[in-house]
């Protein structure tokens, strides 16, 4: 829950909000998307940042979703815990033994890539989507030569939903890529069942 990911109580969140614990730099450049936020320019906003009172690592997603195609009806806000990605690239040089360990433990596909685009570290996770095509290997590493951080959404051929990130991280004083792909199946139908039930309301009262 949002209360347990960023250490306020529910009261306080819901009087005060969560956005209190993001740092001012942060929250600029949030300011300057919703500003620049159009019905023509809906690309998401993605951003890991660091929380002010729990110093916890979390990926903020604010998604504009234009149903009336006029104008930008409401925002999706998801706030991700991602402490274990965190820890997989501050730990992957100390803790070389114990990676598999570090790696089975996210709920995220990943994978460790060297500078020539190997792959040299996985979990089982990840295994699983490359070996299906739910995403594609070439996918991930035209990313990386494009040097693509961002946020990229994939649809499977089975019309379940990915997100795919590319981190970078230096082991033995040379660049690795870390490629992080969580499904996002879920929060799509989420998405779309909000959309569906405002264009819903929107029709009763055109009609009324």
């Amino acid at each position: 829950s949002l209360a347990q990911i960023t250490g306020l109580d529910t009261l306080t969140i819901k009087s005060k909000g969560f956005l209190q614990s993001i740092p001012e730099n942060d929250l600029s450049a949030i300011r300057k998307f919703f500003t620049a936020s159009t019905v023509k320019n809906t690309e998401p906003f993605t951003k890991e940042l660091q929380l002010i009172n729990n110093k916890k690592w979390v990926q903020l997603s604010i998604k504009p979703i234009s149903v009336s195609k006029s104008d930008i009806d409401f925002y999706i806000i998801t706030v991700e815990d991602i402490e274990f990605r965190k820890n997989i690239l501050n730990k992957v040089e100390s803790e070389k033994n114990n990676l598999n360990t570090i790696l089975e433990n996210t709920p995220e596909g990943i994978g460790l890539f060297n500078k020539e685009l190997k792959l040299i570290h996985h979990n089982s996770l990840f295994l699983e989507y490359i070996s299906s095509q739910a995403v594609s290997s070439e996918i991930i590493t035209q990313s990386i030569r494009d040097n693509n951080l961002s946020e990229k959404e994939i649809q499977s051929k089975d019309n379940h939903y990915y997100s795919l990130r590319i981190a970078e991280t230096l082991i033995s004083e040379e660049k690795h890529f870390i490629a992080i792909v969580r499904d996002t199946t879920n929060e799509k139908i989420i998405i779309e069942d909000a959309g569906n039930q405002i264009e819903k309301f929107r029709n009763i009262f055109e009609k009324a």
